[in-house]
């Protein structure tokens, strides 16, 4: 898709080039904002596809065991990698579920991407508690 803007994109520039428009109308700088009554065709956001468990069984057979654990768990929660911060008082073995609440993007730590990150993620029952 190099060299061609996306449907968000485009919006993203026209809303802001629309805004700084219309201040510059209300400062009397413009008599006329040319993006009034603009439009643009509605944004979609591509749908997301989550591996199927025949790609995830062969993603963990070809990992390596460093990295298992952090895999499996990726894999079994949805969680996303930025959201692995987690320290002992988010992980509830009890009710076999740890709550996302915080994220680590470009060296920053910060809320989850989204409210749905906080809450808490479960696990299956036929993960246990290795010894």
């Amino acid at each position: 898709m190099k060299g061609k803007a996306g449907t968000k994109l485009a919006r993203n520039v026209k809303n802001t080039l629309a805004g700084i428009l219309t201040n510059a109308k209300d400062w009397e700088y413009i008599t006329h904002n040319p993006l009034a009554g603009v439009t643009l065709p509605r944004y979609r956001p591509a749908k997301k596809q989550a591996y199927s468990l025949e790609h995830c069984s062969a993603i963990l057979a070809n990992v390596s065991k460093r990295y298992f654990v952090v895999v499996f768990f990726l894999a079994e929660t949805g969680v996303r990698s930025g959201e692995m911060i987690i320290e002992i008082p988010d992980v509830d073995l009890v009710e076999r579920k740890i709550t996302i609440r915080q994220a680590i993007w470009r060296g920053e730590i910060d809320t989850p991407k989204t409210d749905s990150g906080s809450v808490a993620a479960g696990w299956r029952r036929h993960v246990r508690q290795q010894t």
